[in-house]
This record gives structure tokens, C-alpha cells and sequence, in this order.
């Protein structure tokens, strides 16, 4: 069975989605739009989340992280990166992340992502957002 360190290189997109767990949760900062921010409860508002974050604010072909520590056990895990993307307007995006999963018969049950909220706000062009 799959456990949640062996979970971690599919936390990108969209290769997350086939890792997910049916009743899988995502919290995101709450500080962010309505309707990215918060909790994302069950596999199709996770799926929609990500679809909306990764497909409208960025260029998934254009995201790499760099990482800094990975580590975890059969359960839980942890990874801080820093994100390195260019946004759909071109503009350069770097920012720290760090995030925590939890998984279950080889699934992954619970995410917690956090991020410099007010870097993301300074970087991107809010107008096109939210």
C-alpha cells in the first residue's frame, strides 16, 4: 500500500488527482478569494478547486518546485517548497509553501496548504481573480 511520504512527488497537477481519496479534505489560508479559500471538502470540490487554481491563476507547464524538506511515515507527511510559476498574465510567481498530508489505504484524506498569502496578493493581478 501507498503511504503518504510515498504520496509526496504526486502533489502536483493534475497527477494529485488520481491520488485522492472519495471523501478527501483541502484546506487552503482562508485570507484567499471566496471560493479558494477555506476547506474544500470531497473529492469533486477538491477536484474543482484545484481545476480553478491551477488552470485559471496559473500555467501548470510552467510550475516548478524547488523542494526543501520532505519527510513522513505511513500516515502523515510533510513537504516545504517554494513554488516557482509564471501566472496566465506572464507574470513571474515565487512564493513558500509548505504542506501537510494525511493518507489512508494508499489515498490521500486530508491536505493542509499554507503560503505567504500577501505575496501571492502582491504578485498576481487581482483584477483577473477571484
Amino acid at each position: 500500500m501507498t503511504t503518504a511520504l510515498e504520496l509526496l512527488p504526486y502533489m502536483s497537477y493534475p497527477a494529485v488527482l488520481d491520488h485522492l481519496a472519495d471523501d478527501v479534505e483541502w484546506h487552503l489560508p482562508v485570507s484567499l478569494w471566496e471560493g479558494v479559500g477555506g476547506a474544500h471538502v470531497g473529492r469533486e470540490n477538491v477536484e474543482a478547486m484545484l481545476k480553478k487554481v491551477m488552470t485559471e491563476f496559473y500555467d501548470p507547464e510552467q510550475m516548478t518546485p524547488e523542494i526543501l524538506a520532505a519527510f513522513g511515515t505511513e500516515t502523515h507527511a510533510s513537504m516545504v517548497f517554494t513554488m516557482n510559476a509564471i501566472t496566465r498574465w506572464g507574470q513571474q510567481y515565487r512564493n513558500s509553501y509548505s504542506i501537510v498530508i494525511e493518507a489512508a489505504e494508499g489515498k490521500i484524506t486530508k491536505v493542509l496548504e499554507v503560503f505567504d498569502t500577501k505575496n501571492l496578493f502582491d504578485t498576481m493581478d487581482n483584477s483577473k481573480l477571484g
